[in-house]
C-alpha cells in the first residue's frame, strides 16, 4: 500500500484543482507500483466541498488507475486525513460511487478521544460514537 500525501504542500496550492493537478499526477506516476494507493480526498479541506468537481476528479482517479495499473486495475482507498468526520463520511460516499475500493479510517473516526477528561468517558467514546462512525464508513463500502 502506497500513501500519498499533498497535505504538507497545502498552503501551496490556491485551490483545488490546482492541488488536484499534482495528485493526479502522482497517481499517473504510481499507480502501477503498489497493490494499493491510499489517496487523500481530491479536494482542499480548507475550501468548502464542491460536489460535482469532487465527482469528477475521483472519477479521473479511477481512469487514471485503469489506465496505468496494467492487467489489472489497481484499487485506490480515501484517506481520513483528520478530517470531520462528517466531511469524510461524504466524501467517502462520493468517492466510492466514482470508483474508490474503501477506506483508511483514522482521526476522523477517533480525534475527540483525548478531549474527555477521564479514562471511563474515553473508553466510553470508543465504545459507541466511534464504533457508530466505523460501521457506517464501513456499510459505506459494503
Amino acid at each position: 500500500m502506497l500513501e500519498i500525501l499533498l497535505h504538507p504542500l497545502e498552503k501551496k496550492f490556491r485551490s483545488s484543482e490546482e492541488a488536484f493537478k499534482l495528485q493526479l499526477e502522482t497517481v499517473h506516476t504510481f499507480a502501477n507500483q503498489c497493490d494499493v494507493l491510499k489517496l487523500e480526498a481530491p479536494a482542499l479541506p480548507s475550501e468548502p466541498l464542491d460536489i460535482p468537481a469532487f465527482e469528477k476528479r475521483c472519477t479521473q482517479i479511477t481512469q487514471e488507475m485503469k489506465k496505468h495499473s496494467g492487467t489489472k486495475t489497481t484499487p485506490w482507498i480515501l484517506l481520513t486525513r483528520g478530517t470531520a468526520y462528517e466531511r469524510f463520511l461524504l466524501a467517502l460516499q462520493l468517492a466510492m460511487k466514482h470508483g474508490a475500493s474503501g477506506f483508511a479510517a483514522g482521526r476522523a473516526v477517533w480525534k475527540e478521544f483525548a478531549e474527555f477528561p477521564t479514562e471511563e468517558e474515553q473508553f466510553k467514546f470508543i465504545r459507541t460514537v466511534a464504533r457508530k462512525r466505523m460501521e457506517k464508513l464501513i456499510e459505506i463500502v459494503v
